[in-house]
């Protein structure tokens, strides 16, 4: 494998669609976007160490870490997937995944945007490594077919989780049909105190937004969309008082 140093430096972005037998690119393509789509992300194994922006798009991948990068792919910014029909989290710290795994992944990553994605059950499996989407301010997720709960997406139940979304400003839902509930696990795993905007659009079985003990987080909410909702009975209700 050839080292990126030696040439190409001047390359700030690169993009592959459409090329499913590409195995091996050669050399460590380092751009600050990079786009994928349609090719096997082992072809780009440690490429992405210096990118801020990444597309992924219909890759055959289950994780991105460690099957994409080991490190963590800590530099990314700003993080699009589209139509991965194999991908079910975007880390996978479990022993069958990795024996070390990563000290830290995503730490720096502010705009997640998720659509199409119908094996996705959770952003990481296992305990999250440290400082996992400690600045996230932007998540977008729009037809994940087995999500029902959001915070589950984030953690998928694992214990000792404190102070999720703390920088989160904007949450976007749309076309989710099994999303019941929002926020469904402890008040103390998850703090508010940045959140602006919450847009909910077509989750036809969602029952209610957010738990009363959650709403004193909401200081900066000043925004609230919710659209075409057919079985949504309240805004701020317990899951566990609630009929299901």
């Amino acid at each position: 494998m050839l080292k990126h140093e030696q040439f190409l430096r001047s390359l700030s972005s690169f993009l592959v669609y459409g090329c499913p037998l590409l195995t091996d690119s050669g050399v460590h393509l380092e751009a600050e976007r990079a786009t994928v789509w349609d090719v096997r992300l082992s072809a780009f194994k440690d490429s992405f160490k210096t990118s801020k922006q990444l597309l992924l798009s219909d890759i055959e991948n289950y994780n991105l870490v460690p099957e994409a990068n080991e490190d963590g792919l800590n530099g990314v910014t700003s993080l699009q997937l589209k139509h991965c029909a194999d991908l079910e989290c975007l880390v996978d710290t479990t022993a069958t995944a990795t024996k070390n795994g990563p000290t830290s992944a995503f730490t720096y990553l502010e705009t997640l945007f998720i659509t199409k994605m119908p094996r996705l059950e959770a952003l990481c499996k296992g305990q999250p490594p440290q400082g996992f989407l400690k600045n996230l301010k932007h998540l977008f997720v729009k037809e994940c077919y087995k999500l029902q709960v959001v915070d589950e997406l984030l953690h998928n139940r694992e214990k000792n989780q404190e102070h999720l979304l703390s920088n989160l400003q904007s949450l976007n839902l749309c076309d989710l049909p099994e999303l019941r509930w929002i926020f469904k696990g402890s008040p103390h795993s998850f703090t508010f105190q940045s959140l602006k905007d919450v847009n909910i659009n077509r989750c036809r079985n969602l029952k209610s937004l957010f738990s009363p003990s959650l709403i004193q987080n909401l200081v900066l909410l000043e925004q609230l969309g919710i659209h075409y909702c057919d079985e949504l009975e309240t805004l701020f209700a317990d899951p566990e008082m609630m009929v299901k």
